[in-house]
């Protein structure tokens, strides 16, 4: 009587029981599989993780040169322009594919040009002491490959003087000059790794100044002209994300 008891104890066990904890066995597993099943990468957890890190908003700085000609609007040969710059901003990711960017262009060098010796004033031109601080906003777009093109403008004070060595009379110069400065430029942003950029770009930036007076060898005279300077140059450099 025991034995036969014990017997239909057991089948009960087996036709119930037993598949009611295997079929809890798999619902405790992530994703539905069994104990010792491995989870697909579709169930790993990627919270916090981008698709395109070199596109997260955040602080960058960028360090770099432009190459370029010094050109007015008056009748003159082109000169040589190259400038450095210093470009803390940031940058705001709008999607996959595109961004846009702030920052404030520090930059410095030198620019010069020609004009003629049948000017009046004739001879070559140059701006010692070059500074400015440009202030610009950027709409970035997707190249492809994770590089990213910005098209950018930009306005801001320049300070600087102004040097006209002229072949007969000498040097003619003023100091202390402050104009105004734009940009319009167009740059193509390639990710080296996760935190750092390549850079090359084209720009075009004019720069504006108001001479009154010119001293030249301890004389001052009347000169009340507008100087405008265009520079059209090529861009290089290297972007550090923060």
């Amino acid at each position: 009587m025991l034995k036969n008891f014990l017997n239909v104890l057991i089948l009960i066990v087996n036709t119930a029981v037993a598949p009611a904890l295997l079929a809890a066995d798999d619902a405790y597993v992530p994703g539905g599989g069994r104990g010792g099943d491995m989870l697909t990468p579709d169930q790993v957890s990627k919270v916090g993780i981008s698709s395109k890190p070199t596109n997260d908003s955040g602080v960058f700085v960028g360090f770099g040169g432009s190459i370029g000609q010094g050109r007015t609007t008056e009748a003159s040969t082109p000169g040589v322009a190259f400038l450095a710059h210093v470009e803390p901003g940031y940058q705001v990711s709008t999607g996959s594919w595109s961004r846009l960017e702030l920052s404030l262009d520090l930059f410095s060098g030198v620019v010069n040009y020609r004009l003629p010796d049948s000017h009046a004033i004739g001879g070559k031109v140059s701006y010692p002491g070059l500074f400015g601080a440009i202030a610009k906003a950027g709409y970035g777009y997707s190249l492809g490959d994770n590089m990213f093109g910005v098209l950018k403008f930009g306005v801001g004070p320049v300070f600087a003087g102004v040097s006209i060595d002229t072949p007969a009379a000498g040097t003619a110069k003023a100091d202390g000059l402050t104009g105004i400065a734009w940009e319009l430029a167009w740059d193509a942003v390639a990710p080296i790794n996760r935190t750092l950029d390549f850079i090359f770009g084209v720009s075009w930036q004019q720069l504006q100044f108001d001479v009154g007076k010119l001293k030249n060898q301890g004389v001052s005279y009347n000169f009340d002209r507008t100087m405008i300077v265009n520079i059209p140059s090529v861009d290089l450099g290297l972007r550090f994300r923060l």
